[in-house]
C-alpha cells in the first residue's frame, strides 16, 4: 500500500512539473520554421521579443557561447538608419541586416504557411528581422 501511495504522489508530481514546463504562457518556447526547404529550430522568447537560432540561446546568455546573431543584436542602434535607407516602406530589420550587420535576408514559413524574414549570418545562425527592429527601437534615446 505504501508503494501505491508513493507511486501516486510521484505521478501527480511529474504531471504538475510537466504542465509547468510546457505551459503556453512560459517565457520561451522552441519553434520550427521552414527556410529553403529545410527546417530550422529557434528559441522564441515573447517577454524579451527575441526569435533566434536555437544554437545561440538567448542574448547575454553565455551558456551557448558566441554566435553572430547574438553579436549583431548588441550592435543594433537607433543612429545607424538614415531617412534614405527607409524610402519605399522598407522593413527596418531587413535594412539593418543587409546594410549594417553584414547579414543576408532569408524568408521562412511558419507551420501555417505565414511568411517571416530572418537575418542569416556567416556562421549559419539567424535572428528574425522583427527582433532586430525591436532591439533598434528599444535603443532609441
Amino acid at each position: 500500500m505504501k508503494y501505491v501511495i508513493l507511486l501516486t504522489i510521484i505521478i501527480f508530481s511529474s504531471i504538475s512539473w510537466a504542465q509547468k514546463v510546457h505551459d503556453k504562457d512560459a517565457p520561451f518556447k522552441f519553434v520550427t520554421y521552414e527556410i529553403d526547404k529545410k527546417f530550422y529550430r529557434f528559441i522564441s522568447n515573447t517577454q524579451k521579443n527575441v526569435l533566434i537560432s536555437e544554437s545561440c540561446g538567448m542574448p547575454n546568455n553565455k551558456v551557448y557561447g558566441k554566435c553572430d546573431a547574438n553579436d549583431a543584436l548588441s550592435k543594433v542602434t537607433h543612429k545607424k538608419l538614415q531617412e534614405i535607407d527607409m524610402r519605399g516602406g522598407k522593413n527596418t530589420g531587413d535594412v539593418l541586416c543587409k546594410k549594417y550587420l553584414s547579414g543576408k535576408v532569408v524568408f521562412g514559413l511558419t507551420r501555417f504557411n505565414n511568411p517571416i524574414s530572418f537575418c542569416l549570418f556567416k556562421d549559419g545562425t539567424m535572428v528574425s528581422t522583427g527582433t532586430i527592429s525591436y532591439f533598434r527601437s528599444s535603443s532609441v534615446p
